[in-house]
């Protein structure tokens, strides 16, 4: 049974909650029988019981989230909270090399998450765009972490904003190349690409591409956050303070389908935009460790690699996301290193800004 569920669950995660789910009932009803047995309890008593400890946990989750709801919504919400922990449960008695754990997201659908949080788009990628990449040069550092040095601003959350992860990534390989190329460590305006990037191809909390980004910023610069602050909606570009330009950049590479060394090699000078796919339970729930599988090859999400380490087994990526602190390891994910699409298809679309010294 063990080898039959952890099958199923690699071949497609999140769609095989309920399954689990049921599973997780079933040995539940196993126990509950003992009890009954052994201390003549009421079987319905224990199920009260256990309802009421799950929909305890439901209202615990609503407090944390600031999240409300009523009637037929609040049970559905429910049922769906229940069968997303039944999930997670199972997922860690596997002893993976990575955890999950009960987040903001526990409350939605696998298609609802995919709807309103995974709208970035991704051109499909063609035999003659694909680049041969060198190994990494002589004295590539075995560990970086951009974060220590000082380039890297805090985590944010892209909330409501819900296809801008474009933005996000964009802004923080913009603000870390400003920084290692002799300039204090500004958060940039995201707000600025999400308004003004129109007629870059972004289309503003919809969705968008990083390359269009770099463009835009090659093109006008780009002002701070404090200048132009975050709404987490798409509005009217303001004219009057895009002119407050902070932060420059010269031009933008882009690499398809590359290699761990040399992503490693880019990543040692500066940190670096990435696609994954991010549909899945793994990343949706992902609450520790390193991420080794199960989370798919085909991107629709936008992240920053901030940084690496190729002495611990497994190798490891250190990625940084959108969607908050309360998320993964305080905003942040590790993700193993391979070669091919790589882990989440992490080698599949990586760009960087480029920046005078």
């Amino acid at each position: 049974m063990d080898n039959l569920l952890s099958s199923k669950i690699q071949a497609n995660p999140w769609t095989t909650k309920r399954v689990i789910a049921v599973i997780s009932m079933l040995g539940l009803v196993g126990v509950i029988a003992a009890i009954a047995i052994s201390s003549n309890s009421s079987v319905s008593s224990v199920f009260l019981k256990q309802i009421e400890l799950e929909e305890s946990e439901f209202q615990d989750f609503l407090q944390t989230y600031h999240k409300s709801y009523q009637g037929e919504e609040y049970l559905k919400r429910l049922n769906i909270f229940r069968d997303n922990a039944a999930f997670i449960r199972v997922h860690n008695l596997q002893n993976q090399d990575w955890v999950l754990g009960i987040n903001q997201f526990a409350d939605i659908t696998f298609q609802e998450f995919k709807e309103k949080y995974l709208t970035s788009k991704f051109p499909e990628i063609k035999p003659q765009e694909i680049k041969e990449i060198e190994n990494p040069v002589q004295g590539t550092p075995a560990t970086v972490d951009w974060r220590t040095k000082g380039a890297v601003t805090p985590v944010l959350d892209q909330g409501v904003c819900l296809g801008g992860s474009y933005a996000f990534a964009a802004i923080g390989a913009i603000e870390g190349i400003w920084n290692i190329t002799g300039n204090p460590l500004v958060p940039l305006s995201v707000q600025e690409i999400i308004d003004c990037s129109g007629t870059y191809g972004n289309h503003g909390c919809d969705f968008g591409n990083v390359l269009g980004v770099y463009e835009y910023v090659t093109d006008k610069g780009v002002t701070s956050d404090a200048v132009y602050p975050f709404t987490a909606k798409t509005g009217t570009c303001n004219g009057g303070d895009v002119t407050k330009i902070v932060a420059e950049i010269q031009g933008y590479s882009e690499m398809t389908n590359t290699t761990s060394a040399a992503l490693m090699t880019t990543v040692a000078q500066q940190p670096v935009t990435v696609g994954v796919q991010a549909d899945q339970a793994t990343w949706v729930f992902y609450h520790g460790g390193i991420i080794t599988n199960n989370c798919g090859t085909k991107p629709d999400h936008n992240v920053l690699i901030v940084g690496y380490n190729s002495v611990k087994k497994p190798n490891y990526w250190i990625v940084k996301n959108s969607w908050g602190k309360d998320w993964g390891e305080s905003g942040y994910m590790r993700i193993a290193m391979k070669d091919g699409a790589g882990v989440c298809g992490i080698n599949l679309y990586t760009s960087f800004p480029e920046a005078d010294n």
